[in-house]
């Protein structure tokens, strides 16, 4: 009787066994759906406002003496950057703001004078109202503001400047004046805030893709672009023995209108250490006040940026941001600036 009921007991405990382990697999499980899903909702962003802050600063000290194959002197850059990003989410709506202002400044070796490297002002506000099916396309509209804070000029390094060249825009013609300048002084170009380009967009967005690794997102719309100059100047080349200066002159207001696409792709390569972003963006306008006469290619305004940056510690990074910039209705030359900074960022709300 002993010896059945031991045989009974060890019976029911092998059978309850793969129970247990059963409703252990199907616990575990259930734990991994939730953590997945509050990870879910930790990756969703919150309504109300997201704001952060970033100040930065770049620079580098060179000195010689008697180097061989080196000029003697100092040579100096500084430069900084500060920038706002103030993002507000309602719901299907979401209001992104970004405020930046980038300086640099260049002492050469000889002579003792500081050469503006890099000037930018950039007021971008972007609206987006999200459609319920498809979750991805939506509506949006958008301001931005582009210019240069302070005035323009060219710095004589080398030999002395007798005749400053001047090119009309329109006709090409060619006008000179008598002028003397020595290696040190300046040429004045363009004033504060000149050239200033305002441009205006509504229309369709697409962001099918989004994740970590990458973020795409589409623009297609109607713009319309201003630009306004003090019909300054913009340095061209030297010329004669570089006795000779020649510049362009601006011209004084020109209104746009025409078709805007933009492509953009941005992620984290690896996940909050190295990021990175890309944007494209080209407006064609069939109307312009301008009085040059130009093509369908030479009319393209482009605007491609390129940036990685590598994350030192939760505030601390270190950002390379190349910019290639076309606006015919300025110069139909292509605009490069690149740079790297070293910056802090603050959440502020």
């Amino acid at each position: 009787m002993y010896a059945f009921r031991l045989l009974t007991t060890l019976l029911l405990t092998f059978a309850a066994v793969p129970t247990l382990a059963q409703d252990e697999q199907f616990a575990t499980d259930d734990m991994k759906k939730k953590l997945l899903e509050e990870d879910k909702k930790e990756e969703e962003i919150k309504d109300g406002w997201d704001v952060v802050a970033k100040i930065g600063a770049t620079g580098s000290l060179n000195h010689n003496s008697d180097v061989v194959g080196v000029e003697d002197g100092v040579s100096v850059l500084i430069g900084g950057i500060l920038s706002l990003d103030a993002n507000f989410r309602d719901g299907p709506h979401r209001w992104e703001n970004l405020f930046s202002i980038q300086e640099s400044f260049t002492k050469p070796q000889n002579p003792d004078v500081f050469i503006k490297s890099l000037d930018q002002f950039d007021i971008l506000s972007t609206y987006f109202y999200r459609f319920g099916t498809p979750d991805w396309l939506g509506l949006f509209g958008r301001l931005s503001f582009n210019t240069q804070i302070l005035p323009g000029s060219y710095t004589v390094l080398d030999e002395g400047i007798t005749t400053l060249r001047r090119r009309d825009r329109v006709t090409g013609d060619l006008t000179d004046s008598t002028i003397t300048v020595v290696p040190g002084d300046t040429i004045d170009l363009t004033g504060a805030f000149e050239p200033l380009t305002l441009r205006q967009s509504v229309g369709l967005f697409a962001d099918p893709v989004k994740s970590k690794p990458i973020n795409l997102s589409f623009k297609l719309g109607l713009g319309a672009q201003e630009i306004i100059t003090q019909e300054g100047d913009r340095f061209i080349e030297l010329q004669d023995d570089d006795t000779v200066v020649l510049v362009e002159d601006l011209e004084g207001f020109v209104f746009e209108l025409g078709v805007e696409v933009e492509a953009d792709a941005r992620g984290e390569l690896v996940p909050d250490i190295f990021t990175y972003f890309l944007t494209f963006n080209a407006f064609y306008p069939p109307f312009t006040t301008s009085d040059i006469d130009r093509d369908f290619a030479d009319s393209i305004n482009m605007r491609f940026k390129a940036g990685v940056g590598l994350k030192v510690t939760q505030a601390v990074s270190i950002d390379y941001v190349l910019t290639v910039l076309r606006i015919p209705a300025v110069t139909t030359d292509v605009q490069v600036q690149g740079g790297l900074l070293i910056s802090a960022a603050f959440d502020l709300i």
